[in-house]
């Protein structure tokens, strides 16, 4: 079935991703087919193994959050690919993740420690970034990152901690169906990585400009 889209354009792909009702092969195709290679690359980076559909969902989540906001960005500048372009964003979010998570493990404090003398310098800015962006986020951002990125817990193990920084907070979660608090609680989260995701990319942005005058 994948063969009738591989002819279709960059434009045309994004185009029907981010339509009213895209074409449910297409969405497959992209996700499973089209992005593969680049999801089993970040997959033995991050999680050392090639399990790239573990990933899908996330990805997914990351492409479409702000009504596709990342597809729509793209403009194809130096005649770069859609593949291309998805590669720097990808790796760029789910490796600031990554390198989050191993800070926290290194630390259980939660204080950021120096891991990155052994790595290239394009990766130690990228350390270096990912604290302080993390230092920047408000409590709440924080909090649900700890929880539900570095602890790794579901989201009903964590909702007696973090359901008071949603805005439902005045209503006992245990009283509302499971499938409410689990959305609500993802969406906090999708925010979370979006924010860090964010700053990350302007702590970067900024420190590139301070190597720069110096």
């Amino acid at each position: 079935m994948s063969k009738k889209y591989k002819d279709r354009s960059d434009a045309d792909i994004i185009g029907e991703l981010t339509s009213n009702n895209p074409d449910a092969g297409l969405v497959d195709y992209f996700f499973f087919d089209l992005c593969k290679k680049l999801l089993k690359d970040i997959s033995k980076v991050t999680r050392n193994d090639e399990n790239y559909r573990a990933l899908i969902g996330e990805f997914y989540e990351y492409l479409s959050e702000n009504n596709w906001k990342v597809l729509r960005q793209y403009q194809g500048r130096n005649n770069a690919t859609l593949m291309y372009y998805l590669s720097y964003c990808a790796n760029n979010h789910f490796m600031a993740l990554k390198n989050i998570k191993n800070k926290f493990i290194e630390n259980p404090d939660y204080e950021f420690v120096d891991i990155c003398d052994e790595i290239d310098d394009e990766k130690e800015l990228l350390c270096k970034a990912v604290a302080q962006a993390y230092g920047m986020l408000k409590e709440n951002h924080q909090k649900t990152l700890e929880y539900l990125v570095i602890k790794g817990q579901s989201t009903l193990e964590a909702a007696d901690t973090l359901w008071q920084y949603t805005k439902h907070k005045d209503t006992d979660w245990r009283t509302l169906p499971a499938k409410k608090v689990q959305d609500t609680l993802a969406a906090s989260k999708r925010n979370a990585c979006n924010q860090l995701f964010n700053t990350t990319n302007k702590v970067i942005e900024k420190l590139r400009n301070c190597d720069i005058a110096t």
